[in-house]
């Protein structure tokens, strides 16, 4: 009798752990928002320029045209600078990597870094050429805030824990 009464419970105990995973998977699959989760940082960017700096038309297609160029000019250092690192890296499985060789190696990134760093800022002075004069408040406002974000001047101090 005690082993019919177990078996019972496992069944139940079964079945209700195969309801709550099917729960688990509908909800992901169809409930969820995903559209949320997959949206590209494009269309944030631009969302941004519609929404908050209220840019119309000409201003959205203006700046359409300076991003076109600006991502056309900043792909190849995005892939000069990748196999300077891939080559940088790679001095970890050499024998003869001597400072003067990794030192020299580094300096490639830092000057492949230094030229999408100047892109990246030419690109944003652009951008903040298309603003009015009123949008201009709001674009240096929210820089700001995403500079701070990036160089972790916007964190809280961590606490000491004694």
């Amino acid at each position: 009798m005690i082993n019919a009464s177990s078996n019972k419970s496992l069944l139940w105990l079964i079945g209700f752990l195969l309801f709550t995973n099917i729960a688990m998977l509908v909800f992901f699959l169809f409930l969820n928002e995903p559209q949320k989760r997959s949206k590209p940082r494009e269309d944030y960017i631009e969302a941004f320029l519609k929404k908050d700096l209220k840019f119309d038309t000409t201003q959205i297609n203006t700046y359409n045209s300076i991003k076109s160029k600006h991502m056309e000019m900043v792909k190849p250092l995005f892939d000069s600078l990748k196999n300077a690192k891939d080559t940088y890296y790679q001095l970890l499985y050499s024998q003869q990597s001597g400072d003067s060789l990794v030192s020299q190696k580094a300096s490639v990134i830092g000057h492949d870094q230094t030229q999408l760093e100047l892109s990246m800022f030419q690109h944003l002075k652009n951008v903040r050429a298309l603003c009015t004069p009123g949008q201009l408040v709001i674009f240096d406002s929210s820089f700001k805030k995403v500079i701070e974000k990036f160089t972790g001047h916007g964190r809280k101090p961590k606490e000491d824990k004694k």
